[in-house]
């Protein structure tokens, strides 16, 4: 599997952990918000990957977990890059992963999967 897809599953791991209300049996992501959600993780890998591929190596952490970091930052979840230490790296990666877009998540009609 390729760093971004593995990053990619991170993310939506992290967001399905997240956001998905304990009452519900969720399935996953709608395909519509899983196209949004790997349009973002996809400029975000581009335009990090070198800082991202340091972060991993200094943390000794994989794609999947940078992916969970990412979204727990992103989001506002007062969890992510610190948990491993303060450093300029982590400060850089936090910041931009918390100037992507906030995104509200809920519900479909059928109660199964999460739309945006």
């Amino acid at each position: 599997m390729s760093d971004l897809r593995q990053f990619t599953k991170g993310i939506i791991e992290a967001l399905l952990f997240t956001d998905s209300p304990e009452e519900y049996n969720i399935k996953g992501l709608h395909h519509t918000a899983e196209s949004v959600i790997k349009g973002i993780a996809k400029d975000y890998y581009n335009a990090n990957k070198d800082k991202m591929r340091q972060y991993i190596e200094q943390e000794c952490i994989d794609w999947s977990r940078l992916g969970h970091l990412v979204w727990y930052s992103w989001q506002g979840h007062g969890v992510g890059f610190f948990d491993y230490g303060d450093t300029k790296l982590a400060y850089i990666l936090d910041e931009r992963a918390t100037d992507l877009p906030y995104l509200c998540t809920h519900l479909s009609d059928c109660e199964k999967y999460l739309i945006i």
